[in-house]
């Protein structure tokens, strides 16, 4: 599967109307992607043909990969995947444009690549990053368009996706969003668990730890476990599993 490139822009024109870059909530008129250069699957040189895949990740909306899972530290989490859709690509024609356009080139601004980047990670991870940032792969906040292109276009390519979907997941260690058990009581940086009895069993600080190209995310904590009457600190740890 092969992730849709991001699309030039779009004439703003009735006879664009159709066009969805994102399929938003899977709408029929969703169906339609537009573009001045021969479209491309992701960032590769791969040109896009008829009857292959086409996927779009939305990163914002989640599956469950794995709930309940117990880490090596007693915490209880769940792991969510980026939702992915699929669509067959029917047809890939020319259309004219109403008006000619010139298309907006862009240039990255290195130093907000650097301000984006994310506070308290691994020196490796942030090197990726900036990496994805420095070749217009990451937020769109760091590109600035710096002139038009000088040729007038007045044809453009249109895609025209399959109405069914299948839907997905993208597995990636980096995408990958872990959440904590609903049970616990999280404030900022620290965290209590309670038995079911409504006592006390743990308190302690909460340490997130970013997912890089090995690992999944996840938590780390240290503090101390309760009593059974939940009133005293009885024993300093960093495994949740051992306050029963």
């Amino acid at each position: 599967m092969k992730q849709i490139l991001s699309l030039l822009l779009i004439v703003a024109s009735s006879a664009f109307a159709d066009n969805c870059k994102d399929w938003i909530n899977n709408s029929d008129n969703c169906l339609y992607d537009t573009t001045y250069q021969r479209p491309t699957f992701g960032n590769t040189e791969e040109y896009m043909e008829e009857g292959k895949s086409a996927c779009i990740t939305y990163n914002d909306k989640y599956y469950t990969y794995e709930d309940s899972v117990i880490l090596k530290n007693g915490l209880m989490v769940k792991f969510l995947l980026p939702r992915k859709l699929c669509r067959i690509i029917e047809s890939i024609t020319t259309i004219k444009i109403p008006k000619s356009v010139r298309v907006p080139r862009y240039k990255i601004d290195r130093e907000c690549c650097k301000r984006q980047a994310c506070v308290g990670c691994g020196q490796e991870y942030i090197r990726r990053e900036l990496d994805k940032c420095y070749h217009g792969e990451a937020d769109l906040i760091c590109k600035q368009t710096y002139y038009a292109d000088s040729t007038y276009y007045k044809w453009a390519y249109q895609i025209k996706y399959s109405d069914s979907v299948k839907v997905d997941f993208e597995y990636s260690s980096t995408k990958t969003r872990v959440e904590l058990n609903p049970d616990y009581f999280v404030d900022g940086n620290s965290i209590e668990i309670y038995r079911t009895d409504g006592t006390l069993r743990y308190r302690g600080e909460l340490t997130y730890v970013p997912g890089d190209l090995e690992n999944l995310p996840t938590y780390k904590t240290r503090g101390w476990c309760y009593n059974k009457a939940g009133t005293k600190e009885v024993r300093k740890t960093n495994n949740v599993g051992l306050c029963k």
